[in-house]
C-alpha cells in the first residue's frame, strides 16, 4: 500500500512541475526582448523610436520602427535625403526611395544614433 501511495505522490509532483513550467512559458510570452543583432542600441531621451530592422536595397532603404519618429535622414557619399515619416512609413515599416546603387548609406531617425548600411 505504501508503494501505491508513493506513485500517486510522484504523479502529483510531476503534474505540479509541469503546470509550473506551462505557467512560466506563458508568463514570458508577454516580454519583448530586443534581438541580439539589433542595429540600434538603447533609445536616448531625445530618441523616441527604435529601429528593429534596417535593410539597404538597390533603390530603397527599408526600416522597421517601434515608437514615435517624425524625420528620417539619409546620407551617402554623393548626397543625402530628409523625409518626414508620415510620407514614407505605414504600420511601423518605412520605405525610403534612394538613387540606384548608392553605398554606403547612413540612416538617422530623429536624434537617434546613426546606422550605417552597405559597408
Amino acid at each position: 500500500m505504501l508503494r501505491r501511495g508513493a506513485k500517486v505522490d510522484g504523479q502529483k509532483a510531476f503534474g505540479v512541475v509541469l503546470l509550473g513550467l506551462i505557467a512560466l512559458y506563458f508568463a514570458l510570452q508577454g516580454r519583448k526582448e530586443p534581438p541580439a543583432s539589433s542595429p540600434q542600441g538603447e533609445a536616448s531621451p531625445t530618441c523616441q523610436a527604435r529601429v528593429w530592422a534596417a535593410t539597404l536595397g538597390y533603390q530603397e532603404v527599408r526600416l522597421q520602427l517601434e515608437g514615435q519618429a517624425s524625420l528620417i535622414r539619409l546620407a551617402w557619399p554623393q548626397g543625402g535625403l530628409e523625409v518626414e515619416t508620415p510620407k514614407v512609413c505605414s504600420a511601423g515599416e518605412c520605405r525610403v526611395p534612394i538613387p540606384p546603387g548608392v553605398r554606403p548609406v547612413e540612416v538617422r531617425v530623429d536624434a537617434c544614433p546613426p546606422i550605417r548600411l552597405g559597408e
